[in-house]
């Protein structure tokens, strides 16, 4: 888990420009289940993130995204820690688990997936891959590499999601080298 404090290194005038695509950044994130908590510091000199990813170098990637640090516009001190105590409603941290909202071999979000996620060879549902990737106990694209499954999510980032290939292909690096599949 990693504490994230970004310091403006601009005026709020030229933060508030840019502030509509940094927010849309945070909710992909937070869609993504890879932060949990955000705001501004006070006074208004930059920001704070709570993040949930495993990986500081997942992290690094994630970052990469933020419009804020593409157009130089923060400075970014991480901290990373490992949770020893929490409140209740915040016990699920403690787990240790991936994000298991997230299908485990392509990133996808499994409320997108229409079938509601991959089937087992028992016909029962998968909660760890869609079934794009999973289908009666077997991966669909078995024998993938993991830079062919990058590749192909980058395609289908261009064609499917509006995304230029550079964004498509840093948004494929910074989540499928961390999936469970691919570890």
């Amino acid at each position: 888990m990693f504490i994230v404090s970004l310091r403006y290194l601009v005026s709020t005038d030229i933060i508030d420009q840019h502030l509509e695509k940094h927010t849309q950044f945070l909710i992909e994130q937070y869609r993504m289940g890879y932060f949990i908590i955000s705001g501004r510091q006070v006074p208004r000199t930059g920001g704070v993130i709570i993040a949930t990813v495993k990986e500081r170098e997942q992290l690094d990637r994630i970052l990469m995204m933020d419009p804020f640090f593409q157009n130089k516009l923060a400075s970014y001190e991480i901290v990373e820690f490992n949770p020893t105590m929490t409140c209740k409603e915040l016990s699920y941290l403690m787990q240790g688990k991936d994000n298991p909202e997230i299908c485990q071999s392509c990133g996808i979000p499994l409320f997108k997936d229409p079938k509601g996620g991959g089937s087992h060879a028992n016909h029962t549902k998968s909660k760890e891959f869609c079934s794009f990737c999973y289908e009666k106990g077997h991966f669909t694209d078995e024998g993938i590499t993991l830079e062919e499954k990058i590749n192909k999510n980058v395609q289908i980032g261009v064609a499917m999601m509006g995304l230029n290939e550079q964004e498509a292909r840093l948004k494929a690096e910074s989540i499928i080298p961390f999936l469970e599949r691919w570890k």
